[in-house]
């Protein structure tokens, strides 16, 4: 199943974490090159330590970060990525928090974790309204969740150097 939410920057669309239909299915609709991974958003920063290699200086950081984030990190040797995920591609995970990207009316109908990416065609503009979004993937099925945002930047990617609060960004736009 895949389906399309607001977030805090644009509308996304993503799909349950070991649906690997739909997560091959979100490239084909995306023209989306395989070689990008999709982003991983957990519930709360609670999951984010359980899942990655964060320390808590580094989860306090992004909880009090102001600004939009995609954190991009390692994950712990415990935690099982879905077998049809390229690990050399997901040598590295970027991550989203559900409790400081997306609307919290939506909080209790998602399961997590799951994939999102911006939901648009790949190298197009990000997509604000669910109206735009019904145009550009009319004909594909995805559950849409109704709502308008606000045209602001994406969020900002980056990762920590080493166990530093030090920041190397990928993509900076705040």
């Amino acid at each position: 199943m895949i389906f399309a939410i607001p977030t805090d920057t644009c509308f996304w669309i993503g799909c349950p974490f070991f649906d690997e239909k739909s997560y091959f299915e979100i490239y084909k609709i995306k023209s989306r090159n395989e070689n990008k991974p999709l982003s991983v958003v957990v519930k709360n920063f609670k999951e984010l330590e359980k899942i990655t290699n964060l320390n808590i200086s580094q989860i306090n950081f992004l909880k009090e970060y102001s600004h939009p984030f995609t954190i991009l990190t390692s994950i712990k040797e415990n935690f099982i990525l879905p077998s049809f995920l390229d690990k050399n591609i997901y040598n590295k995970v970027a991550f989203r928090v559900w409790e400081k990207c997306l609307s919290h009316t939506l909080f209790d109908e998602i399961n997590f974790p799951i994939f999102l990416t911006s939901a648009n065609i790949s190298w197009e503009d990000e997509i604000y309204s669910s109206g735009e979004l019904a145009h550009i993937f009319k004909n594909k099925k995805i559950i849409v969740f109704s709502w308008i945002i606000d045209k602001i930047p994406t969020s900002n990617i980056f990762e920590f150097l080493w166990d530093s609060l030090e920041i190397q960004f990928h993509r900076k736009n705040y």
